[in-house]
């Protein structure tokens, strides 16, 4: 997103009118100075001069800058609710941050609102021991016989008992782990804001989450924590990482498009110069009607058509959120797509 070098790093938006300084703890040689940026109530936490960011190959380096990103980013939650931008995003100009913040500062202040003094907890839990496959080999007699079976028989006559007897058990182990991540949630979802589950990625994890509170709830969800420790103690670690920013429910994406990017979405869709956001809207409708597969008999030519009007319709609306219906060269001259993510949702507490 333009040139790095001399370009404007972004870490995250704030709520503030103020021009403040958090010192030379930005990405960069020495340290750069990390700073605000105000518009109307809302802020961009920003440093400049950022030298080219990593190879992405290198991963040592891109580690050492995400984790410089992430620290600047929780020294600014330390006072503030923060909104955080996604790692590595850069602009050419300040000019460029002032328009990002111009044309999606209603919806920057309407989740900055939304979030206002909360914070993120991510909470692992790890499978004690093997504990847990004693339980189900005591519990199941089919899998008790099969063990029995394999153990009598040589390596070449058991394999496929073996085969069978893996499948059975990993089948036992998700409905354990299922009923215990309704125990666990049933104790620390009842209350809290929101929470998301996360990919698990190991066998010994139980549930990976991540839990938004209100900041003042962090002593009553530490307690929580330490309960199930007690309760689960004989079968199940847990871990809580935080206070976090609200990593996992929202982080804002920047990006420029070029105006040829534009152009190539607005004729996919036969759009004129100018056109109403309806209009927009009619233009999709009737081309993903004609060319949908189930309407073609899934001819990849068609499904490839398919996918192309449905990149432009999302393109357009993303531009028509921030801009004049209009897609001339001289009016999509330096579009930026600015989007808050929000994660797919697993699970919400009662308040959300």
């Amino acid at each position: 997103m333009g040139n790095p070098i001399n370009g404007i790093y972004i870490y995250c938006i704030i709520a503030t009118d103020k021009k403040i300084s958090f010192g030379p703890i930005g990405i960069g040689p020495g340290g750069k100075e990390v700073r605000t940026l105000p518009y109307r109530g809302v802020a961009a936490v920003i440093s400049s001069s950022l030298p080219p960011l990593p190879n992405p190959k290198d991963k040592e380096a891109l580690i050492r800058q995400l984790a410089l990103h992430q620290s600047v980013v929780e020294k600014v939650m330390a006072n503030y609710t923060v909104l955080p931008i996604k790692f590595g995003t850069t602009l050419d100009s300040m000019e460029d941050v002032e328009m990002v913040l111009r044309k999606a500062h209603a919806e920057f202040k309407n989740t900055l609102d939304q979030i206002n003094n909360k914070i993120e907890l991510d909470v692992v839990a790890l499978w004690k021991g093997d504990q847990i496959f004693k339980d189900i080999a005591t519990e199941d007699k089919e899998i008790q016989r099969l063990r029995e079976e394999v153990a009598s028989k040589s390596p070449e006559d058991s394999h496929d008992h073996k085969i069978r007897l893996g499948k059975m058990v990993e089948s036992a182990l998700t409905k354990k782990r299922e009923k215990y991540v309704e125990d666990i949630l049933k104790t620390l979802g009842s209350w809290v804001d929101s929470f998301r589950l996360h990919r698990i990625v190991a066998d010994k994890m139980v549930m990976n989450a991540a839990f938004l509170i209100d900041r003042r709830a962090e002593r009553k969800f530490d307690s929580e924590i330490r309960g199930l420790n007690e309760k689960f103690g004989e079968r199940i670690n847990f871990r809580c990482v935080g206070p976090l920013p609200p990593y996992s429910f929202n982080t804002i994406e920047i990006g420029r498009v070029e105006f040829s990017a534009i152009d190539e979405a607005r004729k996919t869709l036969g759009l004129d110069e100018e056109a109403t956001l309806s209009t927009i809207k009619e233009a999709y409708r009737k081309l993903a009607l004609k060319y949908h597969p189930d309407q073609n008999n899934g001819s990849l030519a068609v499904q490839g058509q398919f996918e192309k009007i449905c990149q432009a319709y999302q393109l357009m609306t993303d531009y028509c959120q921030h801009y004049r219906y209009s897609f001339r060269e001289e009016d999509v001259r330096n579009f930026v797509v600015v989007k808050v993510l929000e994660l797919p949702d697993r699970g919400e507490g009662p308040g959300v």
